[in-house]
């Protein structure tokens, strides 16, 4: 396993769920979309579209009910990179300075989180 797959694991042992987004004919994944809910309202979000292309950010303000909707939402923190330097950024991040605790979602789709993740850069 390499170095960039092994951290976007980590992703999901500190809470955070992942999915892939797929192209035009649902081959194969053209991004990688990980995000953990705090109860305050708060959610860190990594996208990933190549090995040393991710970002990721930390907005508030999100209604928990309609996580489709960013409405209110407000940017608070963001960082773009590779997969280990993006991915070292945000899980140094603190918890929300409101309080709260990571929420735990499961995909519709259990195996859809680690299908494709570590062929996602390779040709």
């Amino acid at each position: 396993m390499d170095e960039s797959t092994a951290e976007l694991q980590r992703l999901g042992r500190s809470g955070f769920v992942g999915a892939p987004i797929p192209d035009e004919d649902r081959l194969s994944p053209v991004a990688l979309v990980y995000a953990r809910w705090w109860s305050s309202g708060v959610v860190d979000v990594v996208t990933v579209l190549g090995e040393d292309e991710a970002s990721a950010y930390r907005t508030s303000n999100q209604d928990l009910r309609r996580p489709e909707d960013l409405g209110d939402a407000v940017v608070r923190w963001r960082v773009t990179g590779t997969v280990i330097e993006v991915t070292a950024a945000v899980l140094e991040l603190s918890s929300p300075p409101e309080g709260g605790v990571p929420i735990s979602a499961c995909p519709a789709d259990r195996l859809a989180v680690t299908h494709g993740a570590g062929r996602l850069w390779t040709p």
